[in-house]
């Protein structure tokens, strides 16, 4: 949720812009319960006590980047904001905060999957590795080997015995979707296909090709590519 990336992000967002977005998700003006952010080495652990409002879902937040469909608590602080030009537009944090992560070159953050009656939001945003080894007095990961284990993952892509329309499906997926977590409806937006195609697809990349392995914790049939950048 938006309020979840701006109370991580304090350094980059002014309190202002955090504090229009925390509002414009209150119910009746007020919160419920607070916001908890929980700060290990390794990673940030932000929970807030409320589910998306229907129709997004947990998965949703995992899978997609933007959110047309989604409302907030508040609709008529939401319209004033936007009215104002406080908000650049609505349904984008989200995607915002994994590009960022991306451009970062950390690893995705993800939404943790709880059992269906719990009205909870959790969003794990892991630390970015190079930082951490800096950090702790390890030598730093250096770009040129970053690239050549892509370079390396891509070759294997085109090394395989599939068509060339497979093969530059597959690299179209990973080029897209690079260390996200993903699952079927994201094949499917990527490749604009059917379930049945996606599946298929998933099927050669993890038994065959062995480029992507299973995701848990996130949900069922949940994955990310194996290249280890």
């Amino acid at each position: 949720m938006e309020e979840t990336w701006n109370a991580f992000m304090t350094m980059e967002l002014k309190d202002a812009k955090k504090a229009k977005n925390v509002r414009m998700h209150m119910r009746n003006g007020h919160m419920k319960n607070l916001i908890q952010i929980y700060v290990s080495e390794k990673q940030i652990n932000i929970v807030n006590y409320n589910k998306p409002l229907p129709p997004i879902r947990i998965s949703d937040l995992n899978e997609r980047t933007f959110f047309n469909e989604r409302d907030t608590e508040n609709p008529e602080i939401r319209d004033m904001f936007k009215a104002l030009g406080i908000i650049e537009s609505f349904g984008t944090g989200i995607g915002e905060a994994k590009r960022s992560m991306r451009e970062n070159g950390s690893p995705d953050l993800f939404y943790k999957t709880f059992d269906v009656n719990d009205n909870v939001t959790s969003v794990v945003i892991p630390v970015n590795e190079e930082y951490y080894e800096i950090k702790n007095g390890s030598k730093p990961k250096k770009k040129v080997w970053i690239e050549t284990e892509t370079k390396d993952f891509k070759q294997k892509i085109l090394d395989s015995g599939y068509t060339n329309k497979i093969k530059q499906n597959v690299l179209k997926l990973y080029e897209e979707i690079g260390t996200e977590v993903f699952g079927n409806s994201r094949v499917v937006e990527i490749l604009g296909c059917s379930e049945v195609t996606a599946t298929s697809y998933l099927k050669r990349m993890e038994d065959e090709m062995k480029i992507i392995v299973p995701v848990e914790g996130m949900g069922k049939g949940k994955y990310r590519f194996s290249v280890k950048l």
